[in-house]
């Protein structure tokens, strides 16, 4: 069984990794729970009904452990990308920005039943994606059999993307606004978020390349990253081009082949509807409306903790465990 060392639990990220890596105690012998913030040393966390202490990341904090989890927020920068201990692999969970290393894997993608694919097998650093890119992997997937020709997306992300100080922020920002008091903060979104839309500096670059890495390949692909004031779960919105007319009932059965992916019936399906789930629901797909043929919206929610995070990361953990033993 695996030893592990989850990193950062104070953030959004790692307390749901914490939670579901504590749910699932047959995936590992030695679970710690470690922590760069000054604040959160010596605190007393919850690991499934069990009270587990937060220690500080060092050396001796890592000694021995086969599995480092770190969320991707903590990551920039940090020397542990570097440094990383012998005989320890490094799992970066949902990366903030580009990365230089690191074999990009999603469940029910590029990643297979029993183990790791061959090629990932021996690889330090492993990569569970941006929620963006999981979530564009699982719906393109199961399409290209079709003929896939293009996509063109444009996801609305919330603001717990941007951790707890991002809640926090557009909390403040809504209760000010609604009581009619002056300067709401904008530290983490730099403009009034509260009942807006914003560009996002987040850059579509590295989620597309992660893409195409875990597809093997095409369809073209280009997104639009969109910060709404939302407190969780995304919408991501496709424009589906085929060379032919596969038909609505074609792409529907194709999804609903599709692993993690629900066709949901719900004409009125929002990313509040997405928080705390396990699956990608469909919420709309139809043609275009442009007269010509092949051309589909395909509408779909997500939560960017749960799969577009912690589930698929916990399944790279299994599989990590799983090839180990092979």
């Amino acid at each position: 069984m695996t030893r592990i060392a989850l990193i950062g639990t104070s953030t959004l990220m790692g307390e749901e990794l914490k939670d579901e890596l504590g749910r699932r105690r047959e995936l590992w012998s030695d679970l710690r729970l470690l922590t760069f913030d000054a604040d959160s040393m010596g605190k007393v966390a919850d690991l499934d009904g069990a009270a587990t202490f937060v220690n500080t990341l060092s050396e001796e904090s890592l000694e021995g452990v086969d599995l480092i989890v770190l969320p991707g927020e903590k990551a920039a920068g940090h020397d542990l990308l570097a440094e990383l201990p012998e005989e320890a692999t490094l799992l970066i969970v949902a990366p903030s920005g580009p990365r230089e290393d690191g074999y990009v894997l999603i469940d029910g993608v590029n990643l297979i039943e029993g183990g790791l694919p061959a090629d990932a097998v021996g690889q330090r650093i492993l990569v569970s994606p941006h929620p963006a890119a999981i979530a564009l992997s699982l719906v393109l997937h199961p399409l290209r059999e079709l003929g896939l020709e293009r996509a063109d997306g444009l996801l609305m992300l919330p603001s717990s993307i941007r951790g707890q100080e991002g809640l926090d922020e557009l909390l403040e920002q809504s209760r000010r606004i609604l009581n009619f008091q002056p300067d709401p903060p904008q530290q983490v979104f730099g403009h009034q978020l509260a009942f807006n839309l914003l560009p996002t500096p987040e850059r579509s670059e590295p989620i597309l390349a992660d893409v195409a890495t875990a597809l093997g390949g095409g369809p073209r692909i280009s997104l639009y990253l969109a910060q709404a004031s939302i407190f969780h779960g995304c919408t991501l919105a496709i424009h589906l081009s085929f060379p032919g007319d596969p038909s609505v009932e074609k792409i529907r059965a194709a999804l609903a082949d599709g692993p993690f992916l629900s066709l949901s019936e719900e004409p009125h399906l929002g990313p509040i509807d997405s928080a705390g789930r396990d699956d990608i629901q469909i919420a709309s797909l139809g043609a275009d409306g442009s007269g010509q043929t092949g051309g589909y919206w395909l509408v779909a929610v997500f939560d960017n903790l749960t799969r577009g995070g912690a589930k698929n990361a916990v399944a790279i953990v299994e599989a990590l465990g799983t090839s180990a033993t092979n």
